[in-house]
């Protein structure tokens, strides 16, 4: 995140990781932290706090892609069985 983008976070935005990873939605968020949920491809939800320098806010580019790669994961997870 730019620098002040991490104060400006609230509960319902949609984030990731600066590393990647899945969309996340913010529960919680302070100075230092922010509780994320997600759900991994087999639907298991996720909770986790991260801390707010590594999270970055996600456009509607990245959740375009999230939920393409999202639906190419799955169909793969589909074939398998």
């Amino acid at each position: 995140m730019e620098k002040g983008k991490e104060e400006n976070m609230k509960k319902g935005d949609i984030v990731r990781l600066k590393s990647g990873g899945p969309s996340m939605t913010v529960l919680i968020t302070d100075d230092k932290t922010t509780e994320c949920q997600w759900f991994t491809l087999s639907g298991e939800m996720c909770r986790e706090p991260f801390s707010n320098d590594t999270l970055e806010p996600c456009g509607a580019t990245d959740l375009t892609r999230s939920l393409i790669s999202f639906l190419d994961r799955s169909e793969l997870n589909i074939r398998k069985r």
